[in-house]
């Protein structure tokens, strides 16, 4: 229970009276045969009136300051002298201590309406002559909580019998749960910015069974009740107590300081929009997997909660019944998505909208698909393979689209071996199934079940191939609007459609998107250096409703290659001063990419959708400081340790760490040197055996493959470095060199010195 000292100021004045007797008989009608300088007053100097919280404890703490050192000794009582009938509110309190302090300790009650009741607290002392009290009241109103009945369930299957409880700041609240799994359960708030923690713990043959919810804080809740004072699953689904909701909760709770705890609702807002669904559907399938089937846990675990909060257990766990059934995991959240329960449909949620789905956790998506969703059952799907018209129909929930065009859009080709006979497949887009997933009021989430075509390159045989992903949502009214004044004050680094770079040999389907230097002028002009040899381009843009236009016209680029396209820039995250944007480009004369994106007979290629970063470069900045004494950590996802780390030595060689799981590392040697806009790293990697090698002597044939690594500094924030990242592979075969791949994009690196990496 929280404690709260309030000071009531509590002043002693002590007089010490020298002079004639006359004086004193004046004010204190004695003579002067008493010892005048023995005589003391007291004035008692409180706060009359107070207002207290009901069901809080509470201190009044009176300060007695003397001077002189042989006061006589204080008595301090403290009563109730007025209160309502019944009214009973225990008081304890203290008689003055070495510090010249008392106290008065007490426990507001449960009360059901604001009650006004009156202290009174009592001094005696011996004024010298006589024993003198000296009485004051206090009036205080104990306010009663803000109150709410809440109804939900505990489920994962119904779980019959649960215990339920409610936590709210000092305050808890008990239930039990029906066969059914059903709770009722009313609850008070002694503060509206309180966060309520709900807690469901099994019995039975569910002993295993304990499960998490956040549901928000008093405010957030209270309004979603509205003026009948009830919430339910409908209006919050954090009530239904799940696999899900723990999932949830646990991930959230792996971000948090240690210690430090939910703070508010702002917070739990911000950390549902940086949720991967992915891993929380991949957790609460695992609880299914196990309550479902009664599954015995690990040595030490006595429950599920328990034994998701541990990765390691929960990653060998998962392991270890994929080994079993490969696809367990992913038909179980399936069961979880399409459980009208665990993932009830949205009777306030809207599909007929324009949609941005994206991975704003992840530093390092490409990911971003756009459904133009129109109220006449028809609309557009962009991908980043190509644009193409779709139809619709919404059941319970779900809505389910399909591509108009029978092909669709092709994404890849890509070859499997078995029993030494390789069959090659053409991938398209086909199409999807999408649900709104249970998170907060205060972002869109969606789970797309997408349905590949796969067409065998030899056989024409058709199949088809179900994955999906989850992202977050957002309109155009929740893109973060562009500025022009800010676009113009700095040099920007941006991705944009880079004719200079060739993908028309590549299998799969993608524009040639590269991270390029632009310039912003206020006359609506701009121009970037295209990757390969610096050519400038020079573009016209526009800001308009928020969004940035870039628009490329061959006949002002004679001297470069480069054909008639518009780009346009949604931004929709700023992580660690790197702009997401959904980047949508309408290049209809482009050439130079897979001739398979262009077989649609809708013209595919007209509009791709896809994820792109921007950041402003610091020229203040000096490249000089970036100081190489210990591993810098490769971000790629919010609220999540690096995975892969840059490793420097002073002569000049290094090492790249990947953590490919839990108990394996792969270190990939390079060596490095120093630029004017930062380093370059050099790995070699030898095609014969997969041995990492330092240089090509001594090797015949087809030698090696060196990747060569740009890491141009763009920013840096405290410990964190914005660059722009440029990996070029290279193959030498008998001498030549070849260019195999090249790729550019802005990357956040993280500062570790080698002492925290220690421990």
């Amino acid at each position: 229970m929280t404690i709260y000292k309030h000071l009531l100021i509590v002043g002693f004045i002590l007089l010490t009276l020298q002079g004639c007797k006359d004086t004193a008989k004046k004010i204190f009608g004695f003579d002067d045969q008493f010892p005048v300088k023995e005589l003391v007053a007291y004035k008692v100097l409180l706060n009359n009136k107070d207002v207290i919280k009901e069901q809080t404890a509470w201190t009044i703490q009176a300060d007695i300051k003397q001077t002189t050192a042989n006061a006589a000794e204080l008595q301090v009582f403290w009563g109730i002298i007025d209160a309502p009938v019944g009214f009973d509110m225990p008081l304890s309190f203290t008689q003055v201590n070495e510090q010249g302090q008392a106290l008065l300790n007490f426990v507001t009650p449960d009360v059901d309406e604001d009650t006004q009741v009156t202290l009174q607290m009592s001094v005696s002392f011996d004024n010298g002559r006589e024993l003198e009290t000296i009485s004051k009241e206090v009036d205080l109103l104990i306010q009663v909580n803000k109150q709410l009945i809440i109804s939900g369930s505990v489920t994962d299957e119904p779980i019959p019998n649960a215990l339920v409880t409610v936590v709210i700041g000092h305050l808890e609240f008990q239930t039990t749960a029906d066969n059914q799994g059903n709770y009722t359960l009313e609850v008070e708030f002694p503060e509206d910015d309180l966060m309520v923690v709900v807690t469901a713990e099994g019995s039975d043959d569910f002993d295993s069974v304990l499960f998490k919810s956040y549901l928000g804080d008093g405010e957030s809740l209270l309004s979603s009740a509205g003026i009948d004072g009830v919430l339910t699953a409908d209006e919050n689904n954090n009530l239904t107590v799940s696999n899900v909701t723990t999932a949830k909760y646990v991930i959230i709770n792996n971000q948090l300081v240690e210690e430090e705890g939910l703070l508010n609702q702002a917070q739990l807002d911000d950390m549902n929009k940086q949720l991967d669904f992915n891993d929380v559907l991949e957790i609460a399938a695992l609880i299914k997997a196990i309550v479902d089937n009664n599954m015995e846990l690990p040595e030490g675990i006595t429950n599920t909660l328990q034994l998701v909060q541990d990765k390691q257990l929960t990653a060998q766990f998962i392991a270890d019944i994929s080994s079993e059934n490969p696809v367990v995991i992913n038909e179980l959240i399936n069961d979880i998505i399409y459980d009208p329960t665990l993932t009830p449909a949205d009777p306030h949620f809207s599909f007929t909208n324009k949609f941005y789905l994206v991975k704003s956790d992840e530093y390092q998506s490409a990911i971003s698909d756009v459904f133009d969703i129109k109220d006449d059952g028809e609309g557009s799907w962009m991908t980043s393979s190509g644009t193409f018209v779709i139809t619709w129909t919404l059941t319970d929930g779900v809505l389910s689209i399909a591509a108009q065009d029978d092909e669709g859009a092709f994404i890849e080709t890509y070859c499997t071996s078995e029993n030494n006979i390789t069959s090659c497949y053409d991938k398209y887009y086909s199409s999807a199934k999408v649900k709104k997933l249970p998170t907060s009021d205060s972002v869109v989430q969606l789970y797309v079940d997408y349905s590949y075509k796969l067409v065998n390159t030899e056989s024409s045989e058709i199949t088809y191939l179900q994955q999906f992903n989850t992202f977050n949502a957002l309109s155009d009214e929740d893109v973060i609007p562009f500025d022009d004044k800010e676009l113009m004050d700095s040099q920007w680094v941006i991705s944009v459609l880079d004719e200079s770079v060739v993908n028309s040999n590549l299998m799969f389907a993608a524009l040639p998107i590269e991270s390029v230097y632009a310039t912003f002028k206020d006359d609506g002009t701009g121009f970037y250096h295209q990757l390969i040899d610096g050519g400038e381009v020079k573009f016209n843009w526009t800001i308009t409703f928020g969004i940035l236009a870039i628009e490329v016209v061959a006949n002002d680029n004679p001297t470069v290659n480069s054909t008639n396209h518009l780009m346009t820039y949604a931004q929709i995250n700023n992580l660690q001063g790197v702009r997401q944007t959904n980047l949508l480009i309408n290049a209809p004369e482009l050439v130079n990419v897979n001739p398979k994106m262009k077989t649609s007979t809708s013209g595919m290629l007209t509009t791709v959708s896809l994820r792109v970063d921007m950041a402003a470069v610091n020229v203040a900045f000096d490249v000089n400081s970036f100081e190489l004494d210990g591993q810098y950590g490769l971000l790629t996802k919010a609220y999540q340790s690096p995975m892969e780390f840059l490793q420097f030595s002073t002569d000049k060689l290094g090492g790249q760490y990947r953590h490919l799981d839990s108990n394996t590392v792969e270190v990939i040697p390079f060596e490095w040197n120093e630029t004017e806009l930062g380093i370059i790293t050099t790995s070699y990697y030898s095609e014969a055996d997969d041995a990492n090698v330092s240089k090509c002597d001594g090797i015949e044939g087809t030698c090696y493959m060196t990747q060569q690594r740009d890491v141009e500094i763009v920013d840096k924030a405290g410990n964190i470095y914005t660059i722009r990242s440029l990996v070029t592979d290279f193959t030498f075969k008998e001498g030549i060199t070849e260019v195999e791949g090249r790729s550019s994009n802005i990357a956040l690196l993280e500062y570790f010195n080698n002492s925290e990496l220690n421990n």
